[in-house]
């Protein structure tokens, strides 16, 4: 009697056995069937948008030589693991605004206070204008090797922190392979703040390394700074007056100034004499005409080397 018993229980083991496996071997094809299936169609997706290239370029009767350019740059692109950026992350779209304040306080805070305005400002009575900077002005971007931040002659709108990585800057010559390396903290285009300003170089990630940078929309930052007040209003409008009173100097007296800006001791003396000038406007504050005359008599000081129209047309009004 033991033994029959004893076969019975081995009899359905071995049922089990097989419809567990036939179950697991199930599962697997299954799975590979998705992955050839995922991989099929992306392979289908990436030989859709080759054909469209080529027709592109077959169609204008481009050259081969600058095909093959784009297609290796477009290769190279693929081949590197960039980070995620904020609008590629869906679920951060349903969390409230006061949370992305503070996040992109911390994302973009320590980039923004690298700027030479703030060498010889300090208010604690600012750290909300701070933080809506950040949150309303500031984006990032991210230049993989080959792609250009921006080109000569092109208009330029935001004011470019370099966060990590490395670029090259080439000033005024497309065609030059002799590019100065520029590292993280490197600031450009700050004079767009104040006034108009076109791209003098062209800034390029050709370190073989994907750079990350971050930009400050200057038509934002004039307004954010408009609606904050004094005494920043005021000595920001100084500051502008100042430098790009001296960009124009330097430009009349032939004397290159590339997107980089200026040597970091002028940059140091004109933080210095628009904190001296404002801490004067502010202790006058109550006098309209004091201020008036400070902002003139500044005007006049930074013009007097050069006559230029574009140097007092700064982007905010002087009003109060």
């Amino acid at each position: 009697m033991f033994y029959p018993m004893l076969a019975l229980f081995w009899r359905f083991f071995a049922v089990l056995v097989i419809l567990l496996a036939m179950g697991t071997f199930s599962s697997f094809i299954s799975s590979i069937t998705t992955t050839v299936s995922t991989l099929r169609t992306a392979r289908e997706e990436q030989f859709k948008n080759h054909s469209f290239l080529v027709r592109f370029f077959n169609e204008r009767n481009l050259s081969t030589e600058l095909y093959g350019k784009v297609n290796d740059m477009l290769k190279k692109q693929g081949a590197y693991d960039i980070r995620v950026k904020e609008a590629d992350v869906d679920l951060l779209v349903g969390v409230p605004e006061r949370l992305k304040v503070y996040l992109h306080e911390e994302m973009y805070l320590d980039r923004l206070m690298t700027l030479s305005i703030w060498r010889y400002w300090k208010h604690d009575d600012d750290e909300l204008f701070f933080r809506q900077v950040c949150h309303l002005a500031m984006v990032e971007h991210i230049a993989t090797p080959g792609q250009d931040a921006f080109m000569p002659g092109t208009e330029c709108t935001q004011v470019y922190i370099i966060e990590n990585g490395s670029m090259g800057y080439i000033a005024r010559q497309l065609t030059s392979f002799e590019s100065e390396h520029v590292f993280a903290g490197e600031v450009f285009c700050l004079p767009c703040i104040w006034a108009e300003w076109n791209h003098r170089g062209r800034l390029t990630a050709n370190t073989g390394k994907i750079c990350y940078y971050n930009g400050v929309d200057a038509a934002t930052f004039a307004n954010l700074v408009k609606k904050h007040g004094s005494p920043l209003w005021q000595y920001l409008q100084i500051f502008g007056i100042l430098l790009i009173g001296e960009v124009e100097h330097m430009d009349g007296e032939d004397i290159w100034v590339t997107d980089k800006g200026l040597a970091d001791s002028k940059m140091d003396d004109i933080a210095a004499r628009a904190q001296r000038f404002a801490d004067i406007v502010n202790a006058r504050h109550a006098h309209k005409g004091s201020f008036m005359a400070t902002l003139g008599a500044i005007a006049h000081t930074s013009h007097s080397r050069s006559e230029s129209k574009s140097a007092t047309d700064v982007s905010w009004p002087v009003e109060l």
